[in-house]
C-alpha cells in the first residue's frame, strides 16, 4: 500500500486544487445585495405606509369636498330662483307703475311703489351677494380636490418609483444567483470528471506496478 501513497496523496491534492478554484467563486451570499435589498424593502414598506395612509385621508377629503360642492350647487340653484321671482316681481311694479296717474293720490302710491322695488332691488343683490360666496365654496372646493388629486398622483409615482428601484436590485440579485447556480453546475461537472481522471489514473498505476 505503501508503493501507491505518494499517488493517492497526489490524487487528493489536485481535487483541493480543483475544489479551491471551482469553489472560489461561488458564494453562497453577496452580503453587500442582501443589506441593500433589505434597505431598499424596508424603506418601500415604510413609505408605502405613509402613502396609503395619505392618500386614504386625501380620498375621504375629497368626498367630503364632493358633497360640499353638491350642497353648494343646490343652494346656488335656490338662489338663482329666488332671483327669479325677485325679478318677477320687479316686472309686476314697473307694470304697476306704469298704470299710474298724475294726481296726488298717484303720486303717494307712485312713491311706495318705488319705494318698493328699491325694498325688491336691495332682496336681489343680497341674493347675488350670496350666489357669489356659494360659488366662492364651489371654486375653492375645485381648488382644493385638484391639489388633493396631485398629491395622490404623487404618492402612487413615489411608491411606483421606489417598487421599480425594488424590483431592478431584486432583478440584479436573480442573475447573480443563477450565475452562482451555472458556477456551482461547472464545479460539479469539473470535480466529477476530476475525479474519474484521477481514479483511472490511480487504478492504472496500481494494475501496473504488480
Amino acid at each position: 500500500m505503501k508503493k501507491y501513497k505518494p499517488y493517492v496523496v497526489g490524487v487528493v491534492c489536485v481535487l483541493l486544487v480543483i475544489l479551491y478554484i471551482t469553489c472560489g467563486s461561488c458564494k453562497d451570499s453577496d452580503p453587500y445585495w442582501e443589506g441593500q435589498y433589505s434597505i431598499l424593502s424596508a424603506q418601500l414598506e415604510e413609505l408605502k405606509v405613509k402613502n396609503e395612509k395619505e392618500i386614504s385621508e386625501l380620498t375621504s377629503k375629497n368626498s367630503e369636498l364632493t358633497n360640499e360642492i353638491s350642497h353648494a350647487t343646490r343652494r346656488v340653484g335656490d338662489l338663482e330662483s329666488a332671483v327669479v321671482t325677485k325679478d318677477d316681481d320687479l316686472l309686476r311694479l314697473e307694470s304697476q307703475f306704469t298704470q299710474l296717474g298724475d294726481d296726488s293720490l298717484s303720486k303717494d302710491a307712485k312713491i311706495g311703489n318705488l319705494l318698493e322695488q328699491i325694498t325688491v332691488y336691495k332682496e336681489k343683490f343680497t341674493l347675488a351677494e350670496k350666489i357669489i360666496s356659494e360659488k366662492d365654496v364651489i371654486i375653492f372646493s375645485l381648488k382644493e380636490q385638484y391639489e388633493n388629486q396631485l398629491r395622490v398622483s404623487f404618492n402612487y409615482k413615489e411608491l411606483y418609483e421606489k417598487v421599480q428601484g425594488t424590483n431592478v436590485l431584486l432583478q440584479t440579485g436573480l442573475n447573480r444567483a443563477n450565475k452562482q447556480i451555472v458556477k456551482l453546475r461547472v464545479k460539479n461537472k469539473v470535480t466529477n470528471l476530476a475525479c474519474v481522471v484521477l481514479g483511472g489514473i490511480l487504478i492504472y498505476k496500481m494494475v501496473e506496478g504488480r
